[in-house]
């Protein structure tokens, strides 16, 4: 099962893909989300499941899933 890893960086959600196919078309396996940090965690998961509902859902860093 492919899976995208949270986190946030430099103001910013960014998705970590396990898909070689994001490496081979974006140069890198890590790309920005469009979900400045001040988003909490549970909304960034509702709206990115939408988009990519066969994917595991992983998470680095400290948070709380209400921030």
């Amino acid at each position: 099962m492919e899976s995208i890893t949270l986190y946030r960086e430099a103001n910013t959600w960014m998705a970590e893909h396990s898909d070689p196919k994001v490496q081979e078309l974006f140069g890198t396996n890590t790309i920005p989300t469009a979900f400045g940090a001040t988003c909490g965690l549970a909304f960034v998961v509702r709206q990115l499941i939408k988009l990519n509902p066969d994917v595991e859902f992983r998470f680095r860093g400290e948070f709380t899933v209400f921030d």
